[in-house]
C-alpha cells in the first residue's frame, strides 16, 4: 500500500465459529511531500542574500517551508516563507556567519502531511 496522505491503518477479524472478533490497535503512518532545492548563488559574502527556492509536491499552496541550516545540535531556521498556487517557493536569506552552510528546506506537519525535508546543499560565505 502507498497512502498518499496521513493515514491510520487497523487490522480487523469479525470472527468465526472457532475465534472471537478482534481488533488491533491503529497505527499512524506518516506521509511527507516530496521538497526539492536550489540554491541560486552558493556562494555569498557577509551581509549578502542567496534565495532558496524548490517546489512541493503535492502542490499545497500555502504550507509553510523553513530554510534550515545545520548546526551542531540540529538545525536553525534562517528564513520563512510559504507555497504559492503552482507548487513553488522562492525564500530570500541573508547570511550573518562566515564559513560553509549546510541549508534544506523543511515544510511544516498539517493534519493530512507529515514533515518534509529536502537535500542539503552547501553555501559558502567568506
Amino acid at each position: 500500500m502507498k497512502p498518499s496522505r496521513n493515514t491510520t491503518y487497523q487490522w480487523r477479524f469479525t470472527g468465526d465459529a472457532d475465534n472471537a472478533a478482534c481488533t488491533s490497535a491503529g497505527q499512524q503512518v506518516l506521509v511527507a511531500p516530496k521538497l526539492s532545492l536550489s540554491i541560486d548563488k552558493p556562494r555569498r559574502r557577509l551581509g549578502q542574500a542567496f534565495v532558496a527556492s524548490g517546489k512541493v509536491n503535492p502542490k499545497l499552496k500555502g504550507l509553510r517551508i523553513s530554510v534550515m541550516r545545520t548546526t551542531g545540535g540540529g538545525g536553525v531556521k534562517v528564513g520563512s516563507g510559504k507555497v504559492a498556487k503552482d507548487g513553488t517557493y522562492s525564500i530570500r536569506v541573508v547570511v550573518h556567519q562566515v564559513g560553509t552552510w549546510r541549508v534544506y528546506a523543511k515544510s511544516a506537519a498539517t493534519s493530512a502531511y507529515g514533515v518534509g525535508k529536502s537535500t542539503a546543499w552547501s553555501v559558502v560565505v567568506g
